[in-house]
């Protein structure tokens, strides 16, 4: 299996809500994920500010799954 290192930014504004984005290409389309760089959208279809009651509502990336606990 291919692997590769990458850095994903976990966004959260003054109210908690985690900023998420949700993928709009290849073998991971639709599964959202933790955004690294800019928040403008260019690869993905769609962002949400969600609250940690709303972090299970979305199919996260396998990678940043690992991460909910975290939170």
């Amino acid at each position: 299996m291919k692997q590769i290192e990458v850095v994903a930014a976990i966004i959260h504004d003054a109210d908690g809500r985690i900023f998420a984005t949700q993928r709009g290409y290849g073998d991971f389309k639709d599964f959202w994920e933790f955004p690294s760089g800019a928040l403008t959208l260019k690869e993905h279809e769609e962002a949400r500010w969600l609250s940690a009651h709303q972090l299970d509502s979305v199919n996260w990336l396998p990678a940043d799954l690992q991460l909910l606990d975290e939170l």
